[in-house]
């Protein structure tokens, strides 16, 4: 479910920032997901449409877009993100984002973000968010 408000995020190991440019009028959370477009480069939500996704990080804080120029922290690395269906089949495999707050095993069209190195099963997943990779290079 897309995030509504900050939430707290875990993670592992040595960290990455990056500062992007954000999609104007949108509200970004801490502890959400955000992709960039393929087309213009800017920061935006997570959702399943095509080139999205190969490119994630975390928001260090919340942040309103109000200008094109508005720039986001993010943090790149192992993020331990909640999902109730995560098991340990799961390692190893590609995960994808739905939204800011979701991920999910498969997508119909978007990239994933990265790859399930360890999961707390039933609970969270940890996601090597250095391991994202465009979707047709799976074909």
């Amino acid at each position: 479910m897309a995030l509504s408000a900050d939430r707290p995020y875990e993670t592992s190991g040595r960290m990455k920032s990056i500062r992007a440019k954000m999609t104007t009028g949108v509200t970004y959370y801490k502890g959400g997901l955000t992709v960039f477009t393929a087309a213009g480069g800017l920061g935006i939500k997570p959702t399943d449409v095509v080139n999205q996704g190969h490119l994630c990080g975390i928001a260090t804080k919340q942040k309103a877009a109000v200008s094109g120029d508005d720039l986001l922290e993010l943090e790149i690395g192992k993020v331990w993100i909640p999902f109730a269906s995560a098991a340990q089949a799961d390692v190893g495999d590609y995960v994808y984002a739905t939204d800011d707050g979701t991920i999910a095993m498969s997508a119909t069209n978007s990239n994933p973000i990265g790859r399930v190195v360890d999961v707390r099963v039933g609970v969270a997943s940890l996601v090597d968010l250095d391991q994202g990779m465009v979707k047709t290079a799976l074909v």
